[in-house]
């Protein structure tokens, strides 16, 4: 095969965006800005207790600040370690001291998984 045909074929296999933008447009509609607020002592312990629950694979949505706003996001946890306080929703790391609100849409399927993973 000369080198001619190589870089060719190899060319095929390169990434394609057909629409440019598209992906910087997708990433924004992954994150929806909410108005600001302020836990009360309640919203607190429950937020406390959502999170004893949370185990890799379950989805979530979580409302947390991100730099000056704050911004709800929907997915799969990936990561979860409460030494380091974060958790890692899809690829997003969001530290769980600017989380304000917390939901489990979606349990895990993962039988062997009972423990979070600290």
């Amino acid at each position: 095969m000369n080198k001619g045909n190589r870089a060719a074929r190899a060319q095929l296999f390169q990434s394609f965006d057909a629409l440019a933008g598209f992906r910087d447009l997708l990433a924004q509609q992954e994150k929806v800005i909410v108005p600001p607020r302020v836990l009360s002592e309640d919203e607190r312990e429950q937020l406390d207790v959502t999170l004893a629950q949370v185990r890799i694979g379950d989805v979530l949505r979580v409302v947390f600040q991100s730099e000056d706003v704050f911004v709800e996001v929907t997915g799969m946890v990936s990561r979860f370690c409460l030494e380091e306080r974060r958790i890692d929703i899809v690829k997003r790391k969001i530290d769980l001291l600017k989380v304000v609100e917390m939901e489990i849409v979606e349990k895990s399927r993962i039988e062997n998984e009972t423990e979070p993973i600290l």
